[in-house]
């Protein structure tokens, strides 16, 4: 006789969910993160809480923006929401947020939870000054205009 062996079980892997927030939410910090921004770009605003100069910002570190730069309690934004907010805008899966990542939340919200990459869409980037032929038309008759009256 001889003695059985012992099959070993094979585990299932968990898939990881999709990692979802609220749009509402998401649309919100949207909102107020472009408005931190104004003036400047959001690579240079993320970069003041970007403590270790990595270009990334990790868990403490944004959290740290949400709660004490954009002035977001956690009755409005819990710290779960905060991880699944990480969660969803990081691209490479590194657990930090790159700074691209961030401004490509910054400039297409929800849209940028959709992509693989950051920056990856059609449209202009943040702070592009976009002017269509129309207005280059309208801006050279007023310049003509005024050289006109100066004249």
């Amino acid at each position: 006789l001889k003695p059985k062996k012992k099959k070993k079980k094979k585990r299932k892997r968990k898939k990881k969910k999709k990692v979802t927030i609220d749009e509402a939410t998401a649309h919100k910090l949207q909102s107020q993160l472009k408005a931190a921004c104004m003036g400047t770009d959001p690579h240079t605003y993320f970069k003041r809480y970007d403590k270790d100069r990595g270009g990334t910002l990790d868990y403490d570190e944004f959290r740290k923006m949400i709660r004490i730069g954009l002035k977001i309690t956690p009755k409005i934004l819990s710290d779960k929401d905060i991880e699944a907010l990480i969660k969803a805008i990081d691209d490479d899966g590194g657990g930090e947020l790159d700074l691209d990542e961030l401004a490509d939340f910054v400039e297409r919200g929800t849209a940028s939870f959709l992509d693989n990459e950051a920056g990856d869409h059609d449209g202009p980037k943040w702070g592009e000054k976009v002017e269509s032929e129309a207005l280059k038309t309208a801006m050279a008759r007023t310049r003509e205009k005024r050289n006109k009256a100066l004249f």
